[in-house]
């Protein structure tokens, strides 16, 4: 049956099956990635799998069986395994394109104790008492039935089991406040142009995002996306910067990202309804589950959706690539430790009672 859910579900199968440009978000810039793990371990080379491991897990390590939620194209199972945390690990996801990548990778690494089954998390159900540990990466922000999943990981955890999470828990659907806005667009405008070229926008107007040929071109979202420019005061600038993107595309010209929007609850939806859809409610909810026993900060707050679409125009081994790196971080964190702003993501190391 095509009901609205089951459109829902296959539209968020569909993007997260569509495979994400490799240079197009702040995950594969290994500076970043340092300053987020010297957050979480007090070291840049330490990264929170290890830190968890070394701080909490060392006793218990190789764990003899985890699960991991919403596990995409399974890194997380194949660093806990190869890196000795786990032993054997259960792993799923609602992307039937990414287990079938998951697999194929492991089976290439010579991983042979990674069990992948692609279920959809949000209904998942889970053997009771079955695991020592329960990891997510990015992936809680994309489910709305929270309690019902925080209530399977806690029946599915032994007594004493932990529950570790690395996630986006910033304001949900993207509603940034008014202040966040204001700092990603001052920060954007110190950017010299060549890191601000748009690389998605680049291949979307060539045709060649696999991400982007994902987005509804039916007529009711093309008039859902006018009304919500309409709405929000940003119709006249869309319809100029669209125009001018492929002007200069047309002229072999770079296309730059010139500033930043907060997007409306509808365009959410109209591109991901499982993005953010109940972000700012993972660090509350894990309270009334489980205990929690430490929440690492780490920043993001305005990289995030700064380096969103531009992070690949960095060369990290280019000296000055790297000093313009260093100055978007260090505004950041100036503005999180005056507490003007506050971090959108964290580590969380969570536990059921041993009881």
């Amino acid at each position: 049956m095509n009901t609205p859910a089951n459109r829902t579900q296959k539209r968020v199968v569909d993007l997260w099956n569509a495979a994400a440009p490799a240079d197009a978000y702040f995950w594969n810039l290994p500076p970043v990635l340092r300053h987020m793990n010297a957050k979480v371990s007090g070291d840049p080379g330490t990264d929170w799998i290890d830190w968890v491991s070394r701080s909490f897990l060392a006793e218990q390590t190789p764990l003899q069986r985890c699960v991991s939620l919403c596990c995409g194209r399974g890194h997380l199972e194949r660093t806990l395994i190869q890196r000795g945390v786990a032993a054997a690990c259960d792993a799923f996801d609602i992307a039937d394109q990414s287990i079938a990548a998951a697999r194929r990778l492991a089976q290439e690494a010579g991983l042979d104790g990674i069990q992948y089954e692609c279920r959809d998390v949000n209904q998942i159900h889970l053997e009771a008492e079955r695991y020592d540990a329960a990891f997510v990466h990015d992936g809680l922000h994309h489910l709305v039935n929270l309690e019902h999943v925080y209530d399977e990981v806690r029946r599915s955890l032994k007594p004493g089991g932990w529950f570790v999470v690395h996630e986006y828990v910033g304001p949900s659907q993207f509603q940034f406040t008014d202040r966040q806005v204001e700092v990603m667009n001052a920060t954007l405008k110190l950017l010299p142009l060549k890191y601000r070229v748009r690389i998605r926008r680049q291949r979307r107007i060539e045709g060649t995002d696999s991400a982007m040929r994902q987005m509804p071109r039916s007529p009711s979202a093309w008039v859902t996306r006018i009304w919500e420019k309409a709405r929000s005061g940003r119709l006249f600038g869309a319809v100029q910067s669209r125009l001018t993107a492929r002007v200069r595309a047309w002229r072999g010209k770079p296309v730059y990202k010139e500033r930043i929007d907060r997007p409306t609850i509808a365009e959410m939806n109209l591109w991901d309804p499982s993005e953010a859809i109940r972000s700012a409610e993972i660090i509350p909810l894990l309270h009334r589950f489980f205990q929690v026993v430490e929440i690492r900060p780490c920043g993001g707050t305005v990289f995030n959706y700064l380096l969103d679409d531009i992070a690949g125009n960095f060369d990290p081994s280019q000296e000055e690539d790297l000093r313009v790196l260093e100055m978007v971080l260090c505004i950041e964190d100036t503005l999180l430790e005056s507490d003007d702003l506050h971090s959108d993501f964290a580590v969380v190391v969570a536990r059921k009672s041993a009881s």
